[in-house]
């Protein structure tokens, strides 16, 4: 009698679609009770769509061992993708339900099936989801959450690949700190500029070369300043002096001749033309070119150069051509010719 009944309740539902919605309605849902209550939950199922009580519907399915159906009622009509996954999962098909969770944001959940179910493929493994994970928190502008996802990622130099990938340098420095790798979050803490904090992390025994650029990029920033006093020279005496020591340990001579550039215009005349001509000396065995020309124009701009001096400029000439004939022109204004395309100063065929 029960089932008659539901019977003629499902029949009522599926045949008069010109029933009142809610009495449609209610017939549907009296049809599933009897069938659940009977164990037919196949039926049951079919009943619950009509009355669109979907979440009864898909728990009707799985009852009845119809995962798939399930599946598509709670990732369709629910959007539960959760649910969604243990149903593909119980299928058997868990790269499945990682594929539809991922397409739809679920890192959490992917990473639990990757660990339940031991899932490693070339598009569902742990470290891409992860990365994927962080990568769209960023860009949600969720930041805890997605340094939560940077946290798991394994190892400092991944972190830190992610974070300055996305131009992160305090977090990418903060993190490196926190893992120890101090003259790294230094490196860090200048490039953007912050060498207080950059001073305060390393260590000038143990990371000399690395405190004695903090040091020089500390001045190069209040080169301009207007307010420097006499103390501020003396500090910067100081430091320079001490980056020299620092740089002649390591041997860097781009640093030696720097620290030397720097110390110059602040000096009397006659100690800026040796101390000039020593950062020359140090950019010349760094073979660097710009550092040599830089050398040149300073003493150029002090009146510091005779023709006995002009063999300074024979190899920038030979690297930079007109550019440092030009420059000679400018300082000097001594007669040119035009030979093959290139101004030349007379001085130098002397020279060479």
């Amino acid at each position: 009698a029960q089932l008659t009944r539901a019977h003629f309740h499902a029949t009522e539902a599926l045949k008069n679609t010109h029933l009142d919605p809610d009495r449609r309605r209610l017939e549907a849902l009296e049809a599933a009770k009897v069938f659940a209550a009977e164990g037919l939950f196949l039926e049951s199922a079919r009943c619950l769509l009509i009355s669109r009580d979907y979440e009864l519907a898909a728990l009707a399915y799985e009852k009845s061992f119809q995962h798939q159906k399930a599946a598509e009622v709670y990732r369709y009509k629910i959007r539960d993708y959760a649910k969604a996954s243990r149903c593909y999962v119980a299928l058997g098909n868990s790269e499945k339900a990682a594929k539809m969770l991922l397409d739809n944001n679920k890192y959490d959940l992917v990473l639990d099936i990757i660990d339940r179910e031991d899932l490693n493929t070339d598009l569902i493994n742990y470290d891409r989801v992860v990365k994927l994970a962080a990568e769209y928190y960023h860009k949600e502008g969720m930041l805890t959450m997605m340094m939560d996802f940077v946290e798991r990622m394994d190892g400092v130099d991944l972190k830190k690949e992610f974070l300055l990938g996305q131009k992160m340098l305090k977090e990418a420095a903060d993190m490196l700190i926190a893992n120890r790798e101090f003259e790294e979050a230094a490196q860090l803490f200048l490039l953007t500029g912050n060498t207080a904090d950059a001073l305060e992390l390393v260590d000038p025994e143990l990371y000399p070369g690395t405190y004695a650029e903090i040091v020089i990029e500390k001045w190069r920033q209040r080169e301009y300043e207007d307010d420097i006093t006499e103390d501020d020279h003396a500090e910067f005496e100081d430091d320079i002096d001490h980056a020299i020591l620092l740089f002649e340990k390591v041997n860097n001579k781009l640093g030696l001749g720097l620290c030397n550039m720097m110390k110059a215009p602040v000096l009397t005349e006659m100690v800026t033309l040796d101390v000039e001509v020593d950062a020359w000396k140090y950019f010349k065995e760094d073979k660097n070119i710009v550092g040599q020309f830089m050398c040149v124009s300073i003493l150029n701009d002090n009146d510091a150069i005779d023709h006995s001096d002009i063999k300074l400029y024979v190899p920038l000439w030979m690297s930079y051509g007109n550019l440092v004939c030009l420059h000679l022109v400018d300082h000097f204004q001594p007669t040119v010719c035009v030979y093959m395309g290139y101004i030349i100063v007379p001085w130098f065929l002397n020279v060479i």
